[in-house]
C-alpha cells in the first residue's frame, strides 16, 4: 500500500491518475482503439445528442484544436457524424452512429470496471459520501 498523503490535491492527483490509466487499461483489453478524450467525447455525445465542439471544449476544458482533431477522428473512425446548425452554418451538431453506440456500450462497461478496481476499497455507503463530497467542491 502506498504511503498515506495528507496533501489532499495530490492524493486526489493521484486517484485520477489511477482511474485514468485503469481505464485506458480497460479500454486496450475491450480493442476499442480509443484515448480517453475521444472516450469522454463519445460519452458526452452520448449523453447529449447534438451537442456542439464548444460546448464539448467548455465542458471538458480541453482545448478547442485538441477537441477538433478528436472530433474529425473519430468521425473518420464513423464513430460520429457532424450534423450542420440550419440557423448558423459554422455550428455543428454531433451525433453517435451505430458503430458510435457499440462503442459507447464498450466504454461503458471500462468506466464500471475501471470504477469498480479503483474504488473497490470503499463500501457502497463511502462511494456515495465521497461522490456527494466532491459535488460540493462543484458548487
Amino acid at each position: 500500500m502506498s504511503e498515506l498523503h495528507t496533501d489532499l490535491p495530490e492524493t486526489m492527483r493521484q486517484v485520477l491518475s489511477q482511474l485514468r490509466r485503469n481505464l485506458q487499461a480497460r479500454l486496450d483489453e475491450q480493442q476499442l482503439v480509443l484515448s480517453l478524450i475521444e472516450a469522454h467525447i463519445l460519452h458526452l455525445v452520448e449523453s447529449r445528442p447534438g451537442i456542439t465542439a464548444l460546448e464539448i471544449t467548455q465542458q471538458s476544458g480541453y482545448d478547442k484544436a485538441l477537441i477538433a482533431r478528436k472530433i474529425k477522428a473519430l468521425e473518420e473512425a464513423d464513430r460520429l457524424n457532424r450534423q450542420p446548425d440550419p440557423n448558423d452554418h459554422r455550428r455543428h451538431h454531433l451525433h453517435l452512429t451505430k458503430a458510435g453506440q457499440v462503442c459507447c456500450e464498450g466504454i461503458a462497461q471500462a468506466r464500471k470496471k475501471a470504477h469498480g478496481t479503483v474504488f473497490r476499497g470503499l463500501s457502497r455507503d463511502e462511494q456515495q459520501q465521497l461522490n456527494q463530497l466532491l459535488g460540493k467542491c462543484l458548487e
